[in-house]
């Protein structure tokens, strides 16, 4: 699969440090399936902070477990911004072959 990175940044979003993520294992496929549903569900629909909250941190917890616990869920907290986060999760979307428009899954080819 094509190397997924992350990039830490500052208080001033000066990059600090970019992680490397070239593998998905299927422990995590199958944890990246129902975050992809679960995309599909928020859309166009209304949901409490807490649902998002909730969800969030599922996200937070594979890019962890995706980058092998290089970095914990509070120092990603602190050092990636949303649109990484974001960039970085649609990216191990792609990896699996997993559109959360139509929730079809696949294997990563290269």
């Amino acid at each position: 699969m094509k190397a997924v990175l992350l990039t830490f940044t500052d208080h001033m979003g000066k990059p600090t440090k970019t992680y490397s993520c070239c593998s998905v294992k299927v422990g995590l496929y199958s944890k990246i399936i129902p975050i992809a549903e679960k995309v599909k569900d928020f859309e166009g629909d209304s949901y409490s902070v807490e649902e998002i909250g909730e969800f969030l941190t599922e996200v937070k917890a594979v890019i962890v477990e995706a980058f092998g616990r290089q970095f914990t869920i509070d120092e990603l907290d602190e050092g990636v911004e949303i649109g990484e986060l974001t960039k970085v999760i649609g990216a191990l979307f792609s990896a699996i072959n997993v559109n959360p428009k139509n929730s079809t899954g696949g294997t990563a080819t290269e």
